[in-house]
């Protein structure tokens, strides 16, 4: 296991192109390279500016080392209520001090908490490589994952983003892996429904999405919209528990975060 620290993005692409794997808070690397004695070249990006910088204004752009407990906390975050909601569920207050945007976002597991909430804001995710930069919706960063050798600079949403929710269920609140979770947003006209935990990585959920296009979200909406979800969400996570518990944990999600999210704009 090589250690090197990136100053720039230009530097951290050309260390990563050789095989090593961006180092961000080091709360799932670290702790796993412990545990087996060895693990990947890293490339410390913790000194990369750019990636610091978090703006305000009709595009919020979140650099991917912005700490979770940021995200939770920070004013000119406050109404993407999804995303602050989904940062301070992640895992103990330790981890969120030291865990990032960038690093949730790149672990392939279904349990991160961010993938939903920003599938629900219709978040871009701006890739940089070799290339240069791109950006890539972030339904298809939470299928894919990361390209090798790219690394994760931003990520950008609308600042006029309508109001969102989101719900997480696990075994115990305070660190606690993520079993469910399940992020609502946009408008009643373009409804936008997430859920992680079930698969291998966070999904939408358009026939969801349809049943709720352009009707209020009342409770008895909201009951339906529920009963669906649970009927459609793809479940492919062999672990326990069951398939059939965590379809009515997304029954519970679907409808508890439209009842937060049902004052939401047309």
């Amino acid at each position: 296991m090589r250690y090197r620290r990136a100053t720039n993005i230009a530097e951290a692409i050309a260390q990563l192109d050789d095989g090593a794997v961006a180092l961000a808070g080091g709360t799932v690397l670290v702790p796993e390279a412990v545990r087996r004695g060895a693990g990947p070249d890293v490339v410390d990006i913790s000194r990369i500016a750019a990636l610091h910088e978090l703006t305000a204004g009709p595009i919020v752009r979140i650099g991917a080392m912005i700490t979770l407990a940021r995200i939770a906390a920070a004013p000119e975050l406050a109404a993407l209520t999804a995303l602050a909601a989904a940062a301070a569920e992640v895992g103990n207050p330790h981890v969120r001090l030291r865990g990032t945007l960038g690093g949730n976002l790149g672990y392939r597991a279904p349990y991160p908490n961010l993938p939903p909430a920003l599938i629900a804001l219709d978040a871009i995710v701006i890739l940089a490589g070799a290339r240069g930069e791109r950006a890539v919706a972030i339904e298809e960063l939470a299928r894919t994952g990361p390209p090798a050798g790219a690394l994760i600079v931003r990520v950008e949403i609308a600042g006029d983003a309508a109001r969102s929710a989101f719900r997480k269920f696990a075994w115990r609140r305070s660190s606690g892996r993520t079993l469910v979770s399940v992020a609502v947003g946009g408008t009643r006209e373009a409804p936008r429904v997430a859920v992680g935990g079930l698969c291998q990585h966070a999904v939408r959920l358009p026939q969801v999405e349809a049943l709720l296009a352009g009707r209020a979200w009342t409770p008895g909406v909201a009951d339906e919209a529920a009963t669906r979800a649970a009927e459609v969400a793809p479940a492919d996570v062999p672990e326990y528990p069951s398939p059939a518990y965590r379809r009515r944990l997304v029954a519970a999600g679907v409808r508890s975060a439209l009842g937060e999210a049902g004052g939401a704009p047309a």
